[in-house]
């Protein structure tokens, strides 16, 4: 085992902070760069968003069921999130519910609200279900489910349906887009020594102070803050979080026709 590996391996803080020293991550980056999302239209239905060597499948499923009982009420929006390579035990549970319960908050402000989801009054309505997987986590798993699922909400289609003795019977005919509420767009930064890393991956988040995922609508209207970890940051720290992501020109995503038809592997590295 060379210098580096030891010092990488024993002491992983000073390890990164000889390369912050130099304005340099260890895989190259700067402090402030993100690596590269891409987003792909999967075979079976989805979207594949690729952060890096950070993988995601994310779909939007809309399904038919009594509507929600107040007419000013939020659509019925819920998430699942799970993790690919037959993990279990209570860490990965709580991992998956945390990652859930993220994403239906990123989410839940620009689906439609409850009366455009309607399908016929006091007796059916639209029902909308995200469903995502992590098929590699190399770190900032968070953002990209959260930029992925948003792309399955673009592209979410509420097939024409006919109604029948008040059962739905979906009927041919073009989908009709949903009219989302604005954009989501996700930002997650590490705090390493009250230093900001941008996009941190699985390497450096096991010993950062915190990560902090700011959802803003591009707009530099914050919509969600969420932080990460039980060391306190002072207030100066998270605003400058904030700044960071509402100063960052949202960038579209590379995105390409279909997703490439292989198995993923659960293991991933931190590129």
């Amino acid at each position: 085992m060379d210098t580096a590996s030891a010092l990488r391996l024993l002491e992983p803080q000073v390890y990164l902070s000889s390369f912050l020293a130099q304005n340099v991550r260890p895989d190259g980056r700067s402090p402030l760069q993100r690596r590269r999302f891409a987003v792909r239209a999967a075979p079976t239905g989805g979207f594949v968003g690729v952060l890096g060597a950070t993988k995601v499948l994310v779909r939007v499923l809309s399904l038919v069921g009594p509507p929600v009982d107040s007419e000013d009420a939020q659509a019925d929006l819920q998430a699942n999130v799970w993790l690919w390579g037959g993990a279990s035990g209570r860490a990965v549970q709580q991992r998956e519910l945390q990652l859930s319960h993220l994403l239906k908050q990123w989410l839940q402000g620009v689906v439609p609200e409850a009366p455009q989801l309607l399908i016929q009054k006091d007796v059916a309505a639209w029902h909308l279900r995200v469903e995502g997987v992590v098929l590699s986590d190399a770190g900032n798993v968070a953002e990209a489910l959260g930029s992925a699922a948003f792309h399955a909400l673009q592209a979410c289609r509420l097939p024409p349906v006919e109604m029948v003795d008040g059962i739905a019977y979906e009927v041919d005919g073009e989908g009709v887009a949903l009219e989302l509420d604005g954009t989501v767009h996700v930002c997650g930064v590490g705090v390493f020594k009250d230093q900001l890393l941008r996009d941190p991956v699985s390497s450096e988040m096991d010993f950062l102070d915190c990560v902090v995922w700011v959802v803003h609508d591009g707009q530099r209207h914050v919509c969600a803050v969420h932080k990460e970890g039980a060391k306190a940051i002072s207030t100066d720290t998270l605003d400058r979080c904030i700044d960071m992501a509402l100063d960052e020109v949202p960038q579209a995503a590379a995105t390409v026709p279909q997703a490439a038809a292989t198995v993923p592997q659960a293991a991933a590295t931190d590129t």
